[in-house]
């Protein structure tokens, strides 16, 4: 009678544990054999960009008040790498990825592989080729070429009708940015007669970088009135050049973002302006979109962020979150 008591007993507890205190069992994800958590795979395409680090944490921020659980890769600008980090979250049988590309064209493979494991994908930030872009479900960023030309817009701007010579420092190559935020920029540029671009190199998202690559820029173009910069912390690489070299008060630097640094440079008057770019309206819409798709929601082509340029004139209203 007492083993019989204790066998019931036993059988008592396990079913109370997997009931839980609410009196409900937990759903299981057919899917993941787990309970209904989401998993949601983030693919960053390097976590040295000063700007994703703040995209990541407002997507880890959103996965969190959403109750998902968020695994994040840093490819570390390794095309290869986050192809094999893509490989692994689809054989971890996660819900939904959101993909920040190493550059537009590398992830085609990846991408069908995910559509063959019925794995919706969020293309964030950096936008893939056209190819590319059907095997994604949305497209949550900016338009690069809106951005360049606002930047183009302050570059006139800043020089006014006199014009001169400028020159442009590049982010990582081969991504949608570094594409269209030269392409754009030139093309508008290219209808001021009084502008002449004189050199364009790499700054690969780098301060140091930045700063390196403006020196070459004044050495071989030592008349150059006008720096742009693909983001503010590369701008601010590049004003640091130009004190060193005292050409500061010679030049207008324009920049994207609206970094930290890059507002309070605008403050000083060391930057003559930047365009914003949310990176956490990036980051937590691309978790929302992701568990959107997860549900089978259709999804807008491109959840675009909301852009506009930033001076002296309206430097007040903004706050830098990278």
């Amino acid at each position: 009678m007492l083993k019989k008591f204790l066998g019931f007993l036993l059988v008592f507890v396990m079913v109370f544990s997997l009931i839980g205190c609410s009196g409900k069992t937990e759903t299981v994800d057919s899917k993941s054999g787990t309970n209904d958590k989401k998993t949601i795979g983030l693919a960053m395409a390097g976590m040295s960009s000063a700007y994703l680090i703040p995209v990541a944490e407002y997507a880890q921020k959103e996965a969190d008040k959403s109750g998902a659980n968020l695994i994040l890769m840093d490819a570390q600008w390794d095309s290869q790498k986050q192809a094999d980090q893509i490989a692994n979250l689809i054989a971890q049988k996660v819900d939904a990825i959101i993909l920040c590309p190493v550059d537009a064209k590398s992830s085609l493979p990846s991408l069908k592989k995910a559509k063959d494991a019925k794995i919706p994908v969020i293309n964030l930030n950096m936008r893939v080729d056209d190819k590319s872009a059907n095997y994604v479900d949305t497209y949550v960023g900016a338009s690069m070429a809106e951005e360049a030309e606002l930047a183009a817009d302050l570059m006139v701007e800043a020089l006014g009708s006199k014009g001169g010579e400028i020159v442009i420092i590049e982010g990582a190559p081969g991504s949608d940015a570094q594409i269209y935020r030269t392409q754009s920029f030139v093309s508008k540029i290219s209808a001021n007669k009084n502008i002449k671009i004189v050199g364009i190199t790499n700054g690969a998202w780098d301060r140091a970088k930045a700063m390196a690559a403006a020196e070459d820029l004044m050495t071989k173009n030592p008349n150059i009135v006008g720096i742009y910069c693909h983001d503010d912390n590369m701008a601010i690489g590049a004003i640091e050049a130009a004190k060193a070299a005292k050409k500061a008060d010679k030049i207008k630097f324009v920049g994207i973002g609206g970094s930290i640094d890059g507002i309070e440079a605008i403050k000083a008057g060391e930057l003559y302006g930047s365009v914003t770019q949310p990176p956490d309206w990036e980051g937590a819409q691309s978790v929302r979109c992701a568990l959107d798709a997860i549900k089978g929601t259709k999804l807008d082509i491109w959840n675009q962020d909301p852009v506009e340029k930033i001076t002296k004139d309206n430097v007040a209203k903004f706050k830098g979150l990278w």
